[in-house]
Order: C-alpha cells, then structure tokens, then sequence
C-alpha cells in the first residue's frame, strides 16, 4: 500500500529531493566565489562539469578554454586566438640552457612572431634578443599563454615559485637540460618538432597537476607566510637533536600524534620525490590525493597514508615538544615552527597544467620506467622445445636468443660494457718471485718496533698489528703487494 504525501506541515516524514543539475549547480559555485573564475578550476568542480561535458572559459589565457571530456586526466586546452606571449624560465647559469633558451626564442619570434618574456636576471646576462621582463605587480601575475621550461625538475619547481597569491599557472611544456628530468620528460634535440605541434594542433591534452596550499601560523593565529608548493611540505626537526613531536589533525579531528624525524605531506606529483625516498608509494598525478610519508618514525606500525583532496590538514608543535619545528616547501622556503605554532595544509586551487604531448599516462610510465628504472630486470628466458642437455659454451647463444626472443636493452648494454673492458690493455704490473717476496718481507720485520714484553702488539710502518714474536702473514703481504700493482708470481704460476 503506497503512502501518501501528508499535507500537515507537522508531519516529519522526508521530502523527495529535486534532482540536482551539475551544470547548474557549478554555475552558482562559481558565482558565489568570483576567484573561482581567475583558475584552472578545482578538481572537484571539474568533476561536476565533466558529467555534462561542459568547458569552463578562463579569462587569465587570453582565448583560452578548457575542455573537460570524462576524467580530469583527459582534459584539454584550446587556444582559439593562437599562442602569442610565452614566458621562458631556463637554468640558471648553464650554458647549454643558455644556448637552447636563445634557439627557441629566436625560432618562436621568426616563425610564428611570438612575444618572449623572460626574467630580469636572463635579460642582464644573457643576449636572446629582444625580450619583455617578467614581473608580478601585488597578487597580479603577467599575462602569458604558455610557459617553456629548459632545464630539469629544480627548474620547474623555480617556475611554480613564480605563481603564487592566488595566481593560475599557465599550461607549462618542458624540455630536459638537468640531471633527471622526472617532471620535464621531452629532449630539446627534436624541439621544433615539437613547439610546432605545440602551435598549431587545435588542442593539446593537458595533466593538471594539483598543488598544495600551506598557511603557517603563529601560536596567537596570525597568518606570518602562505605558499603552494607542487611537489611537498616537509616538517622536520632541522638542527635540533631532539625527536620531533607533532599534533596531525584531519578535518579539525585529531588523527594521531606525529613522533619522528618529521613528516612528508606531499601532492600527487610529489609522491615519486622526496616521498618517495622516505619509502611513500608512487602515484599518478591525475590521482586527487594527498600522500602522508614519517621521516624515520619512532615506531614501526607508522606507514605512510593516502588521503583524499578534500582533506583540511593542520599540523601542530603542541607546547610539550623538547623544541620547536622547521618546514621547507619543495625544498626552500625555510621556516621555523615556534611552540604553539602550526601548518594549515590543503589542496590549492590553482593546479599547474603541463602539457603532454603523448598520452599522460603512458607519459608517466615512461617517467618511473626510464627515470626511476621501476621494474627494471633481466628477462625470464623462455623454455626451449628440444632442451640441449649440454650447457652452451661461453659467448654461445641459445636458439631462443638466435630468434630474437629473449632480447632485453639491459643484456645488450652490458655486452657493450664488456667487450669495451675487453679491448682495454691490461696495466703494466711489477712481477717479483717468491724469493724476492721473502726478501721484501725480512726488511719489513727489522722495521718492527720491539717491545720488552714479547706478547705486547706492535704496528709497523704500513699500520698492521702483529705480536713480536710473529711474521707477517702471507695474505697481509698480498694485499700490500696488490696495492702496490705488484703481482706475486712464481715462475708462471701465482700463489
């Protein structure tokens, strides 16, 4: 029997809810909070958009558009207008950098007639041409379409240090002249290649790597320094000897208390950094969490955690602590956590979108495969139809490898390594006889310090401790001999 709706107002029974427009519903959010405007957009929000496959216009890239297909590792940018001003950030003092900022920038101007911005410093000591200086004007950033990176990982997080106070970073391509280039994976030998890809594809998919926001705060509650690092926040004991104490609170709940060297709280991205090390698991960076790492924990059941975006941290240096706290932010910004201080942690707004000129995933893979050698290992060989029960001779290939299947990169590598150590010369070496070791050895002895007490030890010149009434064992002269480069033979054998 259906029950009918009641028409008393005193009735308590529930109301059906109206069916809620995700659209609709994103429209007011954006509307309720304007700044919401000025960004990539959250990831949260791109989520609700993507149930319509709506786009979201940004007014800080002049034409630019956001396209958000099902999931946010998909999304794409448009630039209907064309990409205009570009803003190169390079390695600071390398020449190749250098060299490779002057290429590009050159390239950029002649053939497409882009405006190039630069730092003050690039401008004073390096000769691009004609270039406009970047600058920052209060919490309003230089308008630019599209940020170039020549340089690795350090480089890259020196251009996120660039957008802060609720600034939108600009879709960033990168070109790898550091030492790993984890977050910069493309090399710059083929980069017209791929600026003119940049240039004229209708769109580009893009990997909004999202940021953290850190508010540091002193013990009365005022706000003395904010930042949004990309890859992590670090609190640590820094110089003091003592354990760190921590209060970790999760959604204003106390979670646990913090007993360690410190603690890792890094984004998606950086879970394959400083994290990582600290024994953190690797994460996509299309994955919205937060990753919890202890540094050195003071008990074995703390493993590292994941928690989702949504999550409000706050880290405090409860008054009880032996001393007060430090925290770095992707590596700089050092500051000091005074007793009764703490860090409010969450995720920022304003993503950093790198542009991904192959599938984002597969690019990531590529990254831990080829940067981080994830996985890497010989090859099973493969069981042969017809075993032969004889071993194969050295430098005899089995039939498996004759037909190719058991090739592997590592294998060839290492047979390049040592057919190169074959070829070397060997190096001249000293050959002496038994006899003339004997000899060595007597001469040795006179040098021996005597002692009144015959089981007193002594040392002689090459620091070996022995009791007087002993000689020199024999492995103690070959390995003084070997590190002469002298070889102990006897006649054409070697004892």
């Amino acid at each position: 029997m259906k029950r009918k709706r009641p028409d008393s107002p005193g009735d308590n029974l529930p109301e059906k809810k109206q069916a809620v427009n995700p659209k609709a519903e994103l429209d007011e959010k954006i509307e309720e909070k304007p700044e919401l405007q000025k960004t990539m957009s959250r990831i949260h929000l791109l989520r609700a958009a993507a149930e319509e496959e709506e786009s979201l216009i940004l007014e800080d890239i002049p034409d630019g558009k956001i396209k958000v297909p099902v999931i946010p590792s998909q999304t794409q940018i448009e630039f209907p207008g064309g990409i205009k001003t570009v803003f190169l950030v390079k390695k600071w003092k390398d020449k190749a950098a250098t060299d490779a900022a002057i290429a590009v920038a050159n390239y950029l101007r002649d053939k497409y007639g882009c405006s190039i911005v630069v730092e003050a410093h690039v401008v004073e000591s390096d000769d691009l041409g004609e270039c406009s200086v970047w600058k920052k004007e209060g919490e309003k950033a230089m308008e630019v379409d599209i940020v170039i990176i020549l340089g690795g990982d350090g480089t890259l997080l020196h251009a996120n240090s660039l957008f802060q106070d609720n600034v939108s970073v600009p879709p960033v391509l990168g070109f790898a002249l550091g030492s790993l280039g984890f977050l910069v994976p493309y090399q710059f030998e083929a980069f017209e290649e791929k600026i003119d890809r940049l240039m004229t594809s209708p769109r580009l998919d893009v990997c909004l790597r999202s940021r953290l926001c850190a508010q540091v705060l002193e013990p009365d509650g005022s706000e003395t320094f904010t930042y949004q690092p990309l890859n992590e926040i670090l609190i640590d004991r820094g110089t003091s000897p003592f354990l760190t104490l921590l209060d970790f609170f999760v959604n204003d709940r106390l979670a646990t208390y913090i007993q360690a060297d410190g603690v890792i709280i890094s984004s998606a991205t950086g879970s394959t950094a400083y994290s990582l090390s600290a024994g953190g698991p690797m994460l996509s960076p299309s994955v919205p969490a937060i990753v919890i790492t202890p540094v050195c924990p003071h008990t074995l059941s703390f493993r590292p955690l994941v928690l989702p975006d949504s999550s409000k941290l706050r880290v405090n240096v409860p008054e009880s602590a032996r001393a007060a706290a430090f925290v770095t932010f992707d590596g700089r910004e050092l500051r000091e956590i005074p007793k009764g201080g703490q860090v409010v942690i969450s995720t920022s707004p304003y993503p950093m979108p790198t542009i991904c000129l192959v599938s984002p995933m597969m690019e990531w893979f590529m990254s831990i495969k080829h940067r981080l050698n994830w996985n890497v290992r010989d090859l099973q060989k493969g069981l042969s139809q017809n075993p032969d029960p004889t071993p194969p001779k050295p430098g005899q290939t089995t039939t498996g490898q004759q037909q190719g299947k058991n090739k592997n990169p590592i294998e060839t590598e290492q047979k390049q390594l040592m057919e190169e150590e074959e070829k070397k010369e060997p190096k001249d070496k000293k050959i002496i006889t038994v006899e003339e070791n004997n000899t060595i050895k007597q001469k040795r002895m006179k040098k021996v310090k005597k002692s009144d007490d015959p089981t007193t030890p002594t040392y002689d010149g090459d620091h070996v401790m022995k009791n007087n009434n002993t000689s020199l064992s024999q492995s103690q002269d070959s390995m003084a001999l070997e590190e002469l480069g002298i070889d102990l033979k006897d006649g054409s054998e070697r004892t």
